[in-house]
């Protein structure tokens, strides 16, 4: 697996300025700053911060939680395909120009 170049870690961090960059490369330190996950000076200093564990599936299903993402999959559906009708449009717009180009 290959390392990120220095140019790609100053675009993440151009895009993400949360991202720690400390814990993205050498994966120390919480994975983000700010007010949830402070990067202290002991963690610059050498001295690491606890690991961070992965998320696993909650140990109880949250029914609100279930509702609002049942909620966001039927409207990014809804997006998904309001954007396949706007690309069909724009292509058979480019049809109809070329067609009137050879009309011509």
């Amino acid at each position: 697996m290959s390392k990120p170049s220095f140019d790609t870690l100053e675009k993440i961090k151009a895009q993400y300025p949360q991202v720690n960059l400390e814990w993205l490369v050498m994966g120390t330190g919480q994975p983000l700053r700010g007010a949830l996950y402070p990067v202290s000076e002991s963690s610059v200093a050498g001295v690491s911060e606890p690991d961070i564990k992965p998320l696993g599936k909650p140990q109880r299903e949250d029914p609100g939680l279930q509702a609002a993402l049942a909620e966001c999959q039927r409207e990014l559906a809804i997006w998904k395909e309001k954007a396949e009708t706007y690309k069909q449009l724009a292509d058979d717009r480019q049809t109809i120009i070329e067609l009137m180009k050879k009309a011509r």
